[in-house]
């Protein structure tokens, strides 16, 4: 008897050994972050609504701005329809903003997103043509004038200029002194914050590091708007590399819903990165039933990933 209750316990125990769940490897199971990023973004890009020259819609007067933002994050907008005579620029491809819908025919702003896309895509002939057409076109103070309307929209000041002969340099052109003007960085707060973080980004990636004066008004706009994802990636790009702030907000379900396009039902703002997260613009407003291209979510993420 002694001997059958022996036997029985091995006989279960090696039962037991042989059911015994095995591991199973993560990819099998859950998608990564990366994963979940990338499939979002595949949504957005799939389902977005475009005008007759694939451009988004919901921002008509700045939309040089965006459509080269949401291009450089995978969109199939082309900036380049929104070009004039050589060297100028326009707001939108129709060309009809100024003075109706604004008070002015281009803005630094819009310049600054397209300097952004001309990096890119390495158009040194359109930025030669831009600081030809600005040099021919200086006011008495030296800022180039851009367009008509607004001076202080259409002008570029000499430290902004200063980004248009870096990228001429950094892409094989020729060097002038103007490419070394000192930048000023500032304690900034919304749209302003958001083009300085532009700015910062975009002489990163043409110096190949980011300055610690840079670095330090990024870390600084980071801290004071944690939600925003773009300051978060920007910083954490620069510092440890480590995206997990960034990624979060855009994995909130509640700011980019995963199965259909983000809209005024999840905040009124088209493009958060641009508004203060503790302001009305970060709230939803579903009675506006606006819908929108996740421009913000795109850019975001297209830097987390190493894209841009």
């Amino acid at each position: 008897m002694l001997l059958m209750k022996k036997l029985f316990y091995i006989v279960i125990a090696i039962a037991s050994l042989g059911c015994g769940r095995e591991k199973v490897k993560p990819s099998e199971t859950q998608e990564s972050d990366e994963q979940k990023l990338r499939r979002k973004a595949g949504f957005y890009l799939a389902h977005v609504d475009l005008d007759e020259k694939g451009w988004i819609k919901e921002t008509k007067c700045d939309g040089l701005l965006f459509n080269s933002l949401y291009s450089v994050a995978g969109g199939k907008s082309d900036p380049s329809l929104a070009r004039g005579e050589p060297g100028v620029w326009y707001r939108h491809w129709m060309k009809d903003c100024y003075p109706k819908e604004s008070a002015s025919t281009i803005s630094r702003d819009m310049f600054m997103g397209l300097l952004i896309w001309l990096w890119h895509n390495k158009r040194k002939d359109l930025l030669d043509e831009i600081i030809d057409y600005g040099e021919n076109h200086a006011n008495a103070i030296g800022s180039w004038v851009m367009g008509k309307g607004d001076i202080f929209a259409i002008g570029i000041r000499l430290e902004f200029q200063a980004d248009f002969y870096e990228m001429r340099y950094r892409l094989g052109g020729h060097d002038h002194g103007k490419r070394k003007i000192p930048q000023i960085r500032f304690d900034l707060k919304g749209y302003e914050d958001h083009l300085q973080m532009l700015d910062i980004y975009l002489r990163a990636l043409m110096l190949g590091s980011m300055p610690e004066m840079d670095f330090n008004a990024a870390k600084s706009s980071a801290k004071r708007e944690p939600k925003n994802a773009l300051f978060q990636a920007i910083y954490h790009r620069y510092s440890d590399g480590d995206y997990s702030s960034a990624i979060k907000i855009l994995l909130d379900e509640s700011i980019f819903p995963s199965d259909r396009m983000p809209s005024s039902e999840n905040h009124c703002e088209m493009y958060l990165w641009q508004r203060d997260s503790s302001g009305k613009d970060w709230q939803p407003c579903p009675s506006d039933r606006r819908i929108f291209s996740a421009v913000d979510y795109l850019f975001a993420k297209a830097i987390i990933l190493n894209e841009i």
